[in-house]
């Protein structure tokens, strides 16, 4: 049933277009949501708004006339790519919205609010939104009220679609060739389809007010109300045959497969027609047996089901699996558990199936409490003794293995947003694959042609040889290795012989403790780095003239010392009179 991945966006709009809500008309139950939106956020303007392929279509609307516009001038087109509110408080200081012909021209947007319309299966339908034509900020009660209404409204187009649902169920009821009915444990029928009528005769009134019991076979009867008894006992289901009187006084045989509501007490039941069959019932029951001894020693999930898709038998394993009993998953089909978006591919594997016998592949379930179940299948189509066809369906659990690649998807989102940063390009390299992708501003930087197609040698030989390649083939071993990331200022020579200073980031990616890959980023700082150098070597230069600048100051002391021992002397021999005199022997004064 699995095809190839699709993107988020194309899931989001087989999602969007399973509710059939586009180009209906206005409803009120959406038109109040919207008027107590503008309320709340006290602006003019208020929407529910679903994007499609090529619009944004407006469910409901207050303050605004048009039904829809492009696409590309979506404010909603952002705010479904996150879960939260997003907020624009002036759209004319706002890259993405400032030439906005919404906000250029009529009706001047100037604030927006859009809170997601998330479904139950994580894709966002469009949002509930609210627009002013002045700057606005909204309080936080206003932003939760946005969000509290926002909920309302996918809770409103889902519980839409459960009702279309029903209806299907409803026509399906009526259409159907097998009998199909609803009774009490008294015997008296409450609902009957119109197959009824077709192949016992009764009319449907008569029936419904006759006890069961009156028109089975008396040979019967002790095996009918045994079986009911197992119902009211707990048993899961109960199949049966049971001969049934018609208006013309014949009897007819019929299969019954039925199990109780124990909530209700109704019965469900559903019987076909067998009466030229019912000779060989025997080797029916031998068939089921040997069914149900492989069903019950299978792990994982083990099913057969019509070819219609509707569910006859399950293990008790894969029942648990998907977090239902036995009872509850007898009463439902493959469409039941399967997300709507993925309808049209069980529809093609049901064609497929039959046409070729067997099927194989992935499908997606959905666990009673709504997370995502990933399956692989080996299904063979087989025929009872009657020659009715029906699938034998054997499944195990990937949904770890499902989630681990969608992780992977995602990190190959992230890294594909780097183009969009000026001179920042992004790199992976798929290890298995031996393939090395650069985005279109990492071959920029290096200066090759766009369709120019590295591998690790080349991308690596890019390197200024020395310190530089040496170090980025260090750090892509380790990386390899023990998935160590690395953030690194190196050289590079471009293909024209430029020399270029380059900040090199990188991760790896384990799976199973395993390197599967190696992405990052690449960006040109080539300006920011001579600038750096620069300055370094200024600083340096400086230091050197200062050093020898103190050395001239000391130089310059040392002499001031010395001028000022002889002005000590001057001062001295200033101080001594001008006539010397000498003592003599007698000690006179010569």
């Amino acid at each position: 049933m699995e095809k190839l991945e699709q993107t988020y966006e194309e899931k989001r709009l087989k999602a969007l277009h399973g509710y059939a809500i586009l180009d209906t008309l206005s409803e009120e139950e959406y038109d109040r949501f919207t008027e107590l939106a503008a309320l709340i956020c006290d602006t003019p303007i208020s929407l529910v708004c679903l994007i499609d392929e090529n619009r944004q279509w407006f469910k409901s609307k207050v303050g605004l006339d048009i039904d829809e516009t492009p696409r590309d001038l979506a404010f909603c087109r952002y705010a479904i790519l996150g879960s939260t509110t997003l907020e624009v408080e002036d759209t004319t200081k706002d890259e993405r919205f400032k030439d906005n012909l919404l906000v250029t021209g009529d009706p001047n947007i100037r604030f927006y609010a859009g809170h997601p319309l998330m479904d139950p299966q994580g894709y966002a339908l469009g949002t509930l939104c609210v627009i002013d034509r002045k700057p606005k900020i909204l309080t936080d009660n206003q932003k939760r009220g946005l969000e509290l209404l926002a909920k309302k409204v996918i809770a409103l187009i889902v519980e839409r679609r459960k009702i279309e649902e029903l209806k299907n169920f409803e026509k399906l009821f009526q259409l159907s060739d097998d009998l199909i009915c609803v009774a009490g444990i008294d015997g008296f029928f409450n609902k009957v389809n119109p197959s009824f009528q077709k192949v016992l005769g009764w009319e449907q009134d008569i029936l419904l007010h006759t006890s069961f019991f009156d028109l089975c076979h008396p040979n019967d009867l002790a095996q009918v109300k045994s079986e009911i008894q197992k119902l009211i006992s707990g048993s899961a289901g109960v199949n049966f045959n049971q001969r049934v009187k018609t208006k013309s006084g014949k009897f007819k045989s019929l299969q019954w497969v039925a199990t109780l509501e124990a909530e209700t007490g109704n019965i469900y039941a559903i019987a076909r027609d067998i009466t030229e069959e019912s000779t060989k019932e025997q080797k029916l029951k031998i068939s089921e047996e040997k069914l149900r001894a492989f069903f019950e020693n299978s792990q994982g999930l083990m099913c057969t089901h019509d070819i219609g898709g509707k569910f006859l038998s399950v293990n008790n394993a894969g029942a648990e699996i998907l977090g239902y009993t036995l009872d509850e998953i007898l009463k439902l089909s493959l469409f039941d558990i399967t997300p709507p978006e993925r309808h049209t591919y069980l529809k093609t594997y049901l064609n497929k199936i039959v046409e070729n016998g067997s099927a194989s592949g992935q499908m997606q379930t959905i666990h009673k409490d709504g997370s995502l179940k990933v399956w692989f299948f080996n299904n063979v189509l087989e025929s009872t003794i009657q020659n009715e066809q029906y699938i034998i369906g054997n499944a195990i659990d990937i949904t770890i293995r499902h989630l681990l690649e969608k992780d992977l998807e995602h990190t190959k989102a992230l890294l594909e947003q780097t183009n969009k940063v000026a001179r920042v390009g992004g790199w992976e390299f798929d290890i298995e694959k031996q393939k090395i992708l650069w985005t279109d501003v990492t071959k920029e930087i290096h200066g090759v042609a766009p369709d120019f197609e590295p591998n690790l040698s080349t991308g690596v030989s890019f390197y200024k040889e020395g310190e530089s390649r040496d170090r980025i083939t260090e750090v892509l071993n380790t990386a390899f290795s023990k998935g160590t990331p690395w953030d690194e200022q190196l050289q590079i020579i471009d293909v024209d012989g430029k020399e270029l200073w380059v900040r090199a980031i990188g991760n790896a990616e384990f799976i199973d403790g395993k390197c599967h890959r190696l992405f990052g980023t690449f960006q040109d700082i080539n300006d920011y780095k001579i600038a750096e150098l620069g300055l370094k070597a200024s600083i340096e230069k400086q230091g050197e003239l200062n050093i020898a600048l103190l050395k001239q100051i000391d130089l310059v002391k040392s002499k001031d010392q010395t001028i000022e021992k002889i002005q000590e002397f001057k001062f001295l021999a200033d101080s001594i009179p001008n006539i010397i005199w000498t003592a003599n022997a007698l000690g006179e004064q010569d």
